[in-house]
């Protein structure tokens, strides 16, 4: 999937509140921050652009956590969030 529509995906269900992110980001997050991590860790992989657009994703996945993190009590976030 293109990194672009990664980015409008996370920002758009980000928008829709705590429990879109809950239901939906968190389950991807941990798997897709990796994915992301170990192309920009690639020794081979030099494209500026496609460095802005992974640490893009990765700003609008933090900001989209954070909505949810705000919006529900520490022993929720412990419930919640395995990782």
């Amino acid at each position: 999937m293109p990194l672009t529509t990664q980015y409008g995906g996370i920002v758009g269900i980000s928008r829709f509140g705590p429990k879109a992110v809950d239901a939906f980001l968190l389950p991807l997050a941990t798997s897709y921050w990796i994915r992301w991590e170990e192309v920009l860790k690639a020794s081979a992989y030099n494209d500026v652009n496609g460095r802005f657009e992974i640490q893009q994703c990765q700003r609008a996945l933090l900001e989209g956590l954070a909505s949810f993190m705000q919006s529900v009590s520490p022993e929720e976030q412990s419930e919640r969030v395995d990782w």
